[in-house]
């Protein structure tokens, strides 16, 4: 999954695709932790492994959130309800 922009927050702010990659197996996705590596520079988001399965996941759950602005703007903790 390629993202070309950062999410933007209400503020302004960006959220990097890693900060949300992180946030979402947190919250979400606990037993995907240690599943896969992040490759992060400047804009570009990439995550890394040998489980397409799980990086397949990863790639909806980022969709799901980088198309849904009112998740996006949810504070961490309540980022999967």
């Amino acid at each position: 999954m390629l993202l070309r922009r950062p999410a933007r927050r209400p503020d302004g702010l960006r959220r990097s695709g890693k900060g949300v990659a992180q946030v979402l197996v947190g919250i979400e996705a606990p037993a995907f932790d240690g599943r896969f590596t992040y490759d992060s520079e400047g804009a570009m988001f990439c995550a890394y492994g040998a489980d397409r399965r799980v990086l397949e996941e990863l790639a909806a759950r980022m969709g799901a959130v980088a198309t849904d602005g009112e998740r996006t703007r949810r504070p961490r903790s309540t980022a999967s309800s």
